[in-house]
């Protein structure tokens, strides 16, 4: 089990299924491993396939998907956030962001009117969670 994978065991623990927008911080085959479910939101065709690896088209489709746990966003798609809100709401995710330094607060307002809050740096990525 590498670095990586210890981290997300320790924060993501019982969850199932992912949502990836973008390639996971290129860590893509890593979550692969640990999920059973992995959905991902890219404009960029990957050359990866896994039985567990769904792509999806559409970020404005994702109603449909259930017991997803956490949510990895590139930076490069923050712009994404307000779509998501209602998605990481309903199923109560984490949300992992590239970057170790928490993203300002505009950008970050979605995540902050949904009340969740930057719990964690953790290297290449940092956590929001609901405010408990």
């Amino acid at each position: 089990m590498t670095k990586f994978q210890k981290r997300l065991s320790k924060l993501t623990k019982n969850n199932t299924s992912a949502l990836v927008i973008g390639t996971a911080f290129g860590q893509i085959s890593e979550i692969l491993s640990m999920y059973s479910t992995v959905f991902v939101v890219n404009e960029d065709a990957l050359e990866l396939k896994a039985k567990n690896l769904i792509y999806r088209q559409d970020i404005d489709r994702l109603d449909s998907l259930v017991n997803v746990g956490v949510v990895f966003i590139d930076m490069k798609h923050i712009d994404k956030l307000e779509n998501l809100q209602r998605f990481w709401r309903k199923n109560n995710s984490a949300v992992l962001i590239e970057g170790n330094d928490a993203i300002p607060r505009e950008l970050s307002k979605p995540l902050y009117d949904s009340g969740w809050r930057c719990t964690s740096l953790q290297g290449i990525f940092h956590v929001w969670e609901q405010n408990k």
